[in-house]
């Protein structure tokens, strides 16, 4: 490739991506450690397997997310399209935590990662990157 050809590229630029997850975790206030078989009990839609694994699993439909709960009152959201969805997410999480009658507030929601797809509509040389 000349010179000229990779100013034009550089002046021609183009990105196309597409968020494919993110990633945030939770702190939440408890006044005692979450009784996490409670909570399984109540929902279908969840997985808790303390011999395998410490965390409850909660799926929610929408925004599309899965939720690791530990006793701790610390949760992983995982599996969002978007970051502005991690709030309302974890709102409806912690509405189905509190119907279990398990008394917990305050969430402090923190972003951790975000992965993303793209096309940079052009060749990349990574040898010489």
């Amino acid at each position: 490739m000349s010179e000229e050809e990779k100013k034009n590229n550089e002046l021609n630029f183009k990105l196309d991506y597409k968020i494919v997850n993110v990633v945030a975790t939770v702190i939440m206030e408890i006044t005692e450690k979450i009784d996490l078989t409670i909570i399984s009990r109540k929902y279908e839609d969840t997985e808790y397997n303390p011999e395998r694994f410490p965390g409850l699993i909660m799926k929610i439909k929408e925004p599309k997310a899965t939720f690791l709960i530990f006793s701790t009152g610390k949760m992983v959201v995982t599996g969002l399209k978007r970051a502005d969805d991690a709030s309302p997410g974890v709102k409806k999480v912690m509405k189905n935590i509190k119907k279990a009658g398990i008394n917990i507030s305050n969430p402090e929601i923190t972003i951790q990662n975000i992965v993303a797809s793209g096309d940079l509509h052009t060749f990349i040389d990574l040898n010489m990157a």
